[in-house]
């Protein structure tokens, strides 16, 4: 039997994982075949990578400024795709993201005939609202611009899919666009494979997302250091991307037992993850928070703030604890609740476990 033939369009600049088998496009080949479109940065400007039946086409763009790396990667996804398209002829387009990838793809559909899913990626309603403390002109500008342009590429699409049932509830003009709901692939018994004999406690809180102020890493410092002199075997790591630390290291305020780390390997953050003592995630915005499955499948504790997606995956006291998104109060009380004591801790930890099987 042929396999389907995709051409997928992928945003974000981290490269694929070294190990093919924590790549999903890897799985995704016992059905389907076809090519990934990836910007990425990296040692590289333009490398292919194959994992299974599938092949990404990487191109190194991050170095670039904003308006440059942004049409240059439209180019590189509507050329690159045309000359993938006259080769092999694939079945479908499917992409990730509404602004330049979703763009790029809607002309793609257009110049093919190919039918279109778009993967829609966090709540729209909050793109760009809750990316920085800073507000600027920029901003709003860049908040219209991607409103718009999800509007134009969900109705221009065959299906979007989201990652929860009310993720396009604010644009009701998109009400009887055709949609499907199912979250991201996590390859949870790869986890348990590789990872079964490494999960273990080191005494640290884990937090990994970007970006920072997005993902409330400021509510999560301000937090730790609520309850750092009655927790004094732990600290806290907070790893990944941040183009600017100044904000994040003034509230740190030279607290030592407070770690920021650069983005890891991904093979690196599942370590981290199996060792930590509890994971956090206190996100303004947050559509699903693959990490959580992620943590649950070592069987950590967690705590999530209570906003979009998360209440969908994350019931309270029963497999991680909720908090009001942005009060730090009652994050530093979650804290409190989780690592002193120890029941709960590792009732939620089983339950976390049970859920990501």
């Amino acid at each position: 039997m042929k396999k389907i033939e995709i051409l997928y369009i992928r945003s974000g600049y981290v490269l694929p994982k070294k190990d093919p088998e924590l790549d999903e496009f890897f799985w995704l080949s016992k059905k389907m075949s076809g090519s990934i479109l990836q910007p990425v940065w990296g040692d590289h400007l333009y490398k292919t990578i194959k994992r299974g039946e599938f092949k990404y086409y990487l191109l190194k763009t991050w170095i670039l400024p904003t308006i440059l790396r942004q049409l240059i990667e439209v180019l590189f996804f509507v050329i690159f795709g045309l000359i993938i398209f006259y080769k092999k002829r694939y079945s479908a387009i499917v992409v990730y993201g509404t602004n330049t990838t979703g763009f790029s793809a809607v002309i793609l559909k257009f110049l093919t005939g190919r039918p279109l899913m778009i993967k829609i990626p966090g709540n729209p309603a909050a793109a760009f609202v809750v990316d920085s403390h800073e507000k600027s002109f920029v901003r709003n500008l860049k908040l219209k611009l991607s409103r718009y342009l999800l509007k134009f590429c969900v109705k221009n699409s065959n299906v979007s899919r989201l990652l929860y049932p009310q993720q396009l509830d604010a644009f009701p003009s998109l009400k009887h666009c055709k949609k499907v709901v199912f979250h991201s692939f996590i390859p949870v018994s790869t986890f348990n494979n590789r990872f079964a004999n490494e999960i273990k406690d080191e005494k640290y809180l884990f937090f990994l997302g970007f970006p920072w102020y997005l993902k409330g890493v400021d509510v999560l410092i301000k937090a730790f250091h609520k309850v750092k002199n009655e927790i004094p075997d732990h600290k806290l790591i907070i790893a990944g991307h941040c183009d600017d630390r100044t904000f994040f290291e003034n509230l740190r305020n030279s607290e030592e037992r407070i770690v920021f780390f650069k983005a890891m390997e991904y093979q690196t953050v599942l370590k981290y993850m199996s060792e930590c003592s509890a994971f956090i995630l206190p996100s303004r915005t947050e559509a699903m928070g693959r990490v959580l499955v992620e943590a649950m499948s070592f069987e950590k504790p967690l705590i999530a703030s209570r906003v979009d997606g998360i209440p969908n995956i994350v019931k309270h006291k029963h497999n991680g604890l909720l908090f009001e998104s942005e009060n730090s109060d009652d994050l530093a009380q979650k804290i409190r609740d989780l690592v002193l004591n120890k029941n709960l801790s590792e009732t939620i930890g089983q339950n976390g476990k049970k859920y990501a099987n």
